[in-house]
């Protein structure tokens, strides 16, 4: 066995950790949606329907997210926290928010150029929808 089927190995710490999380996520996930299945007739009218309206939706929703918070710290502790955290925000260049923020309009506006079906067929048509994405508030009176 080489070095990689020794750290992903049955007895190994990361492979107890990766089994954990998976059985703390669906745990978390369907504990709290197998409860609103099981007993929707009681749950319902208290906490209303399980949807994007409901809290515990959003539970059962980001359980990989709960579980990977949870088990950070009781891992690692607050340093395993602030490491996974850590890994969210990464170094970068400036000009890449330049390229983020020139690339793609300028590639929706060159597409317009293109005879596809189902997209805008002229350049106005894109700028007026980045002008309604950018002031949401002011689209929604308008409309």
């Amino acid at each position: 066995m080489d070095r990689i089927d020794d750290d992903v190995g049955r007895g190994s710490r990361a492979a107890r950790e990766i089994r954990i999380f998976f059985a703390l996520t669906f745990a978390i996930s369907w504990g709290v949606g197998g409860l609103f299945l099981a007993l929707h007739g009681v749950l319902e009218p208290v906490f209303g329907r399980f949807g994007p309206h409901n809290a515990f939706f959003y539970v059962a929703a980001y359980a990989p997210t709960l579980a990977a918070l949870i088990l950070s710290v009781a891992f690692e502790g607050t340093a395993g926290l602030a490491a996974l955290f850590g890994r969210l925000v990464r170094p970068f260049h400036p000009v890449w928010i330049a390229v983020a923020a020139l690339l793609f309009p300028a590639l929706a506006l060159a597409l317009t150029a293109l005879p596809l079906s189902g997209w805008p067929d002229s350049s106005g048509a894109i700028l007026i929808a980045f002008r309604d994405a950018a002031n949401p508030r002011e689209h929604r009176a308008a409309g």
